[in-house]
């Protein structure tokens, strides 16, 4: 009797000091900050619940001591076993192209009741004279033939769905998509347009998608940006080889994902905006050049691989405002997912102002923050995997 009672005493102490460590770790911010990112507004209280137990589960196996060594051990196995498929408790299985990026499926979803909102959202624009222009950005998964089984991949076909829903209601669209496929096509590796362990696009591909919109937007809308401003050749280019995992890389290890080149891209002009960035009704004001208001910092500082250095370009905040005091005219609104990131901050060079809305974190309604703020433009951009109904909880 004596021993089980030292034995449960042991346990109990071994499961509090790992809680401890987990605490002092920053579990609980963690715990937090991935809620709000994952929960959307809205959310019915039972699903509220198990996406909180799902984050819970995730941050208590990412976090738990030792947890890194045994994912790598895990990842040198499959390796050894050549597996291409790995289960993964979020994305159901993870998978290896034979260009080496890790990536996830879409699975077949009903796009009529998010089309709906989108052709709602713009006709509401519509009566006020504000133009709106949804931008279909990529999925990482360009090219079927890249992993097995291809036949459970549905970005392709939802997609295609829900644009022809739009363009059956008069909404203007710009698809990316095929810009993407063309440099692919080209000759263009795939790791410089997605990154091998993450699921977003490069910052050399955003700062490319960027210059299509940009030139939409002015030539089809009439609204006054600087476009040369926002030419590659006016850019600086940093690049540091293996000095990033990303978020799917993470949860297969580098072993087995390897690591990514991060490209930092700075404008070589002389630039001065102000950035206010709103958060829980609080709001924060930045002033100077690009590198230092626009850019946080803090993601290029750490040198750990896990840093998330793609959210070093003013990253996933309710509403962000970027004032260009070198620029004279152009005002654009864009409600973005975090394809959108880099986007709205090097768009915010070729305009007066730009502002960018979250709809997983702002709590008003969009068609009335339009409204009123009365821009020349609005611009949706999701990618293909935002497609679905968590994304569209927005009013």
């Amino acid at each position: 009797m004596k021993g089980k009672k030292l034995t449960a005493i042991i346990f109990t102490i071994i499961i509090g000091s790992m809680m401890c460590l987990l605490l002092a770790s920053g579990f609980l911010k963690d715990f937090v900050t991935d809620y709000r990112n994952t929960v959307p507004k809205g959310t019915p209280v039972l699903e509220r619940v198990t996406e909180a137990i799902d984050i819970f589960e995730t941050l208590i196996v990412e976090q738990t001591p030792f947890h890194d060594k045994f994912i790598e051990v895990y990842g040198a196995s499959l390796i050894a076993m050549g597996k291409k498929t790995l289960p993964d408790p979020n994305y159901s299985y993870l998978y290896k192209t034979k260009e080496g990026q890790i990536t996830y499926l879409v699975n077949e979803r009903d796009t009529k009741p998010l089309a709906e909102k989108i052709v709602a959202l713009k006709k509401s624009l519509e009566k006020e004279n504000i133009p709106f222009l949804y931008v279909q950005a990529p999925f990482k998964l360009m090219d079927d033939k890249d992993i097995t089984p291809l036949e459970f991949n549905y970005s392709t076909e939802n997609t295609n769905t829900f644009l022809k829903a739009l363009e059956e209601n008069n909404v203007s669209i710009l698809d990316l998509r095929p810009y993407f496929k063309t440099l692919k096509e080209e000759g263009a590796p795939i790791s410089s347009l997605f990154y091998n362990t993450d699921h977003h696009w490069t910052i050399e591909s955003s700062l490319y998608a960027t210059n299509i919109i940009a030139d939409t937007v002015k030539n089809q809308y009439n609204v006054p940006l600087n476009l040369s401003l926002l030419s590659k050749d006016n850019f600086a280019f940093e690049t540091k080889d293996k000095s990033f995992i990303g978020s799917l890389g993470r949860r297969t290890g580098k072993v087995y994902a390897g690591t990514d080149s991060f490209t930092l891209i700075l404008p070589s002009y002389e630039t001065d905006i102000v950035v206010y960035e709103t958060d829980y009704g609080i709001t924060t004001e930045k002033r100077g050049p690009f590198s230092e208001s626009v850019l946080v910092k803090s993601y290029l500082e750490d040198k750990s691989l896990t840093s998330n250095r793609y959210a070093a370009y003013h990253g996933d905040n309710e509403e962000l405002v970027f004032i260009n005091n070198k620029n004279e005219g152009g005002k654009v609104l864009i409600i973005k997912d975090s394809f959108g990131v880099p986007v709205y901050s090097f768009m915010s060079l070729s305009a007066r102002e730009v502002r960018a809305i979250d709809p997983r974190l702002y709590k008003g309604k969009l068609s009335d923050y339009a409204k009123k703020y009365k821009p020349d433009v609005v611009v949706f951009l999701y990618n293909e995997d935002s497609l679905n109904k968590n994304m569209f909880l927005w009013e």
